[in-house]
């Protein structure tokens, strides 16, 4: 980014429209539409706004809702609300009270969400997630996280410690604070391959790892596993293989 000094300042309240450019700080109070691309050091939406070109934001704060037509970038993002982007997402850290709507990639190092997301594909170091997901394609994460508050569903998940824990299992507190969301709380995936597998309310057909411990609710059609298996007796599972 150029320096803060060199870039200008805009507010909008109320209703209006911004040119695409480069500024400083954005904020938006109320209804915007940003008309072009738009490059800036800090964008803050607190209403509804709406980013037709390409946006690469160093720090993005939305609380209420907002949509990008183009390729979402920058270090951070954190939503009280609801984001929907139709371009792919790079994001250093993204926290998500709400919703996220994704219909192409997210790529970041840290992903909070507490609520939903929804995506067709999703990279990161961290993934953790306290609600509902669809995933169309993988999740990779090196740390997988998931507590299921509403239905999740990922084609396939890969990662190094991968934890799935049905809603039930968590404190009252975060439970009651979730209960919100509807629906089976259950994960449905093709193919879950970690170093490190715990599942709870996990409907699979392939599950692979190091150590695997299949937990309650679970209905897995095959585990491979290297290390070791543990099976609890409320979960279901067809074949299990020694590799």
């Amino acid at each position: 980014m150029t320096a803060t000094t060199d870039l200008q300042d805009i507010k909008i309240s109320g209703s209006g429209k911004l040119l695409g450019g480069r500024y400083n700080q954005v904020k938006i109070s109320g209804s915007g539409k940003i008309g072009g691309e738009i490059e800036a050091n800090r964008v803050k939406i607190s209403g509804s706004g709406s980013v037709e070109g390409k946006a690469v934001i160093k720090e993005l704060n939305v609380s209420g809702s907002c949509s990008f037509h183009d390729h979402l970038g920058g270090e951070s993002c954190e939503v009280s609300g609801s984001i929907r982007a139709k371009g792919n997402v790079h994001m250093e850290r993204l926290k998500v009270s709400g919703a996220f709507t994704c219909s192409q990639s997210v790529r970041s190092e840290d992903i909070h969400i507490r609520g939903s997301i929804k995506a067709d594909k999703i990279e990161t170091e961290e993934f953790r997630l306290e609600g509902s997901m669809n995933i169309r394609k993988e999740l990779n994460a090196n740390v997988a996280d998931i507590i299921l508050y509403g239905p999740c569903r990922a084609n396939e998940i890969g990662g190094e410690t991968i934890s799935v824990y049905s809603h039930h299992s968590q404190p009252g507190l975060i439970r009651a604070l979730l209960s919100l969301f509807q629906g089976q709380h259950m994960l449905t995936s093709d193919l879950i391959e970690g170093t490190n597998v715990y599942l709870e309310n996990t409907r699979a057909k392939i599950v692979r790892g190091g150590q695997v411990k299949i937990g309650p609710g679970c209905q897995i059609e095959r585990v491979e596993y290297m290390d070791s298996l543990d099976v609890s007796p409320e979960a279901r599972v067809g074949d299990a293989v020694q590799i």
